[in-house]
């Protein structure tokens, strides 16, 4: 779903390897179009935030090498043939997997394989992070104008930092933050950067800062971000607080 509350729909098990349902916000979600694919995987889909463009990142399994591609639809165009509504398509490295999408402004489209992030703009692709040769443990693309990636790097015998690396995606600008603990998991929304260590959370932002460090008594199962809420959650219960 875009901001604007188009809702792109994938549907698997059919007669064909993938199906693409797409609804607008009117009403209860009017039917716009449906696209098939015969021979491929959808991975994930996105739709810019001018309603105009849907990407839809596929992989092929068929052949010796997983091949990654990318397709990107006119919406305008679909609601009326959706078989003549191709725009652009983009061929990923090969052997490489993409894991997700997402439009960001500008109707940049970055794109997330398993030890990389790009970006594509038109004709342009360019790669933001490459973690081929690290020992990356996380990846996000689900920010404002930012895709951020955590690395984990030895510092003692038997101690470890994670060192997140955040990059904007319009001028390549990147922010460094180091955690001397190893991240668990992340979670990111607009501008904020959840780390869970364990039983603490680090609340960063893209411009590399600490807005909040929040400390618990017990390990935290998981957690939720909103635009200044989060809510901490345990086996038993939940906790909010603001950012």
């Amino acid at each position: 779903m875009n901001k604007n509350g188009y809702v792109a729909v994938v549907i698997v098990d059919t007669g064909y390897k993938t199906v693409i349902a797409v609804y607008d916000p009117q009403g209860q979600g009017r039917p716009l179009f449906t696209t098939y694919l015969s021979s491929t995987r959808t991975v994930d889909v996105s739709i810019s935030n001018d309603n105009k463009y849907l990407a839809i990142a596929e992989v092929d399994t068929s052949g010796t090498m997983i091949q990654s591609n990318i397709k990107i639809m006119s919406i305008d165009k679909a609601s009326t043939d959706p078989t003549n509504s191709l725009e652009d398509a983009y061929t990923g490295k090969v052997g490489g997997l993409i894991t997700n999408i997402e439009y960001q402004d500008k109707n940049r489209l970055i794109c997330m394989y398993t030890d990389s992030i790009h970006s594509i703009s038109g004709s342009d692709e360019i790669v933001l992070i490459d973690n081929r040769n690290t020992k990356s443990i996380f990846q996000s693309i689900s920010l404002i104008e930012n895709v951020v990636s955590i690395e984990e790097k030895s510092s003692g015998l038997f101690t470890a930092d994670s060192v997140v690396s955040i990059i904007n995606v319009d001028n390549r600008n990147e922010r460094t933050y180091i955690v001397d603990s190893i991240t668990k998991e992340i979670h990111t929304y607009g501008n904020i950067i959840a780390l869970n260590l364990g039983t603490e959370i680090e609340f960063i932002n893209t411009n590399g800062r600490l807005v909040k460090r929040y400390i618990a008594n017990q390990e935290i199962t998981n957690l939720v971000l909103s635009n200044n809420m989060a809510g901490i959650i345990y086996k038993d219960k939940i906790e909010i607080i603001n950012l």
